[in-house]
């Protein structure tokens, strides 16, 4: 099953493939990235969550992002893949995507990246809104994959740096178990000779992530303790992107979260259920098993929520529903 996806990706994300961020292809075009693929972003963007194209130019770099698009979501399928020159084995590279709060939190999507000679640089299974870096270790073009095997809202960037700046974000691979009952894989720091010269540098468990505007502080002071959970998504929403902080609520707080169930949706493949509530129907708590005949439409929800610190900065900050499943890969609590 895994290799067939693979070849899917493969297969597919060829047709959209665009040549990014060298000097040389900025100054040919006003936005690099194909006609055809944004046609099918503006088509399938989200009006509630939506990042325009955009490229950045400044003195020490270049950073560039064709917008929203939806894998998995249009003809182009699971993948979408882009061509980035190196130009000088001093220079470096970054790689990160952001997305709606659910997908962020609940969801993950494959970052690869294939060097000139074949290679992996990247390759692995990452959230929204954490970044992947490496300095590069070859010139020539390495070819930077973003994929999903589900249907999932995204906003891609890559970032290019004249410089080895981007050295510092972590740069990892996927390394399958060899417990036979285990079957699973591991998300893991790789060697600078594994990246082919690539310095990389590991200053949290969970990778280096996008900064919230309040940093440590917060944006306003809660006037209570109890929230829907649209308000609660709403907490990690900053100047149009996602970030792993809440706004309004400091480590320790506990959260009350209080709303009216909409509708349920059991995964038997996943063995979870997907909660769905009255407050915005496409917000959704995922709990781990059958909670379909524990549950029922029009039921009141009420959990407490603990807001507990990721890693070792005071600015990330997220309930322990979310930080469960961040910590067990993607595996969600019981109710």
């Amino acid at each position: 099953m895994k290799k067939k996806y693979f070849l899917i990706a493969i297969g597919i994300s060829i047709m959209s493939v665009q040549d990014i961020v060298s000097p040389e292809s900025i100054k040919a075009a006003k936005v690099p990235w194909a006609s055809i693929a944004w046609k099918v972003v503006q088509k399938a963007s989200n009006k509630v969550y939506n990042v325009k194209a955009s490229i950045s130019k400044g003195k020490y770099g270049v950073t560039s992002t064709p917008g929203t698009i939806t894998l998995n979501g249009s003809k182009y399928g699971a993948s979408a893949m882009y061509n980035v020159k190196s130009l000088s084995t001093k220079h470096s590279l970054a790689l990160f995507a952001n997305s709606d709060p659910i997908s962020m939190m609940l969801k993950k999507y494959s970052l690869l990246v294939i060097n000139p000679k074949g290679h992996y640089t990247v390759n692995t299974s990452i959230n929204p809104g954490v970044y992947r870096g490496f300095k590069f270790g070859l010139k020539g073009t390495y070819k930077v994959q973003f994929v999903s095997n589900k249907k999932f809202k995204l906003a891609p960037y890559v970032a290019y740096r004249y410089d080895s700046a981007n050295s510092i974000y972590k740069t990892n691979s996927l390394v399958e178990s060899t417990d036979d009952q285990a079957q699973s894989t591991s998300d893991i720091s790789q060697s600078d000779s594994q990246i082919n010269g690539g310095q990389t540098f590991d200053d949290s468990p969970y990778g280096d992530l996008i900064r919230p505007s309040w940093g440590s502080g917060v944006v306003s002071t809660p006037t209570s303790s109890q929230l829907t959970v649209a308000q609660l998504y709403d907490q990690f929403t900053d100047n149009g992107h996602s970030v792993y902080s809440m706004k309004s609520y400091v480590v320790g707080d506990v959260i009350h979260v209080h709303d009216q169930i909409s509708s349920l949706d059991y995964d038997n493949t996943s063995n979870s259920t997907q909660v769905y509530f009255a407050s915005n129907p496409d917000d959704f708590l995922e709990f781990n098993g059958n909670l379909t005949r524990t549950l029922k439409v029009g039921d009141t929800f009420n959990k407490n929520m603990r807001v507990e610190q990721m890693g070792n900065n005071s600015e990330f900050r997220i309930p322990d529903y979310f930080k469960y499943v961040m910590d067990h890969n993607g595996e969600y609590p019981n109710f």
